[in-house]
């Protein structure tokens, strides 16, 4: 059921409901006429302002930057799963208000807005536990080595362990040895950290 209503939102109807009008009536500008140039790199522009109705560009009236994207009653329902590893993603995107994604307040991984992991060994997801058997998973790893740290054993101080390595990687150092290597002398400046 759950993934059916979010992979199928204007079907069950769970879009956010707003109003909006073509500012000019069709008799100006025949919106209807000219649909197959809403997306075009020469008229988009143009049509988003003046058929914004018509083109399905409406802005949503008083827009919160991080607003629910499927109706609040659909978020809530699904308020549950916010925090586990199969939705996290899927439900940080449609319902980042009701799973309190939004920046700045702490709840994103690293708790700084932008979902770049983070700096304390703890795991964001809440079945973590019960998924360790993917943190090997060749299609599960990268996400459960992102919210799910703590289990996957994946914390770690990540520096450069040799004081070359500035040096070393003016010179292709990071590119030129296996990352097991890197990872041990530069992983820091090699941009190599998790």
């Amino acid at each position: 059921m759950l993934i059916f209503l979010l992979d199928c939102l204007v079907t069950c109807n769970a879009c956010d409901s707003y109003t909006c009008s073509n500012p000019q009536p069709d008799t100006t500008l025949n919106c209807s006429a000219l649909i197959s140039q809403c997306d075009s790199d020469t008229f988009g522009e143009f049509m988003k302002e003046k058929c914004p109705a018509t083109c399905g560009k409406c802005n949503r009236k008083n827009a919160n930057l991080c607003a629910d994207k499927s109706k609040s009653e659909v978020c809530t329902v699904l308020a549950k799963f916010c925090n586990t590893v199969d939705y996290y993603d899927l439900l940080s995107t449609e319902c980042p208000s009701t799973c309190n994604r939004c920046p700045n307040n702490g709840t994103t991984p690293g708790g700084n807005g932008n979902g770049n992991g983070t700096t304390a060994c703890v795991d964001v997801a809440n079945d973590c536990f019960t998924n360790t058997a993917r943190c090997s998973d060749a299609t599960y790893a990268p996400l459960m080595h992102r919210l799910c740290p703590k289990t996957c054993n994946s914390c770690s101080n990540c520096e450069d362990s040799h004081k070359m390595c500035s040096a070393w990687v003016s010179h292709g150092f990071c590119t030129k040895f296996s990352q097991t290597e890197t990872m041990k002398k530069c992983a820091r400046s090699c941009n190599l950290c998790k």
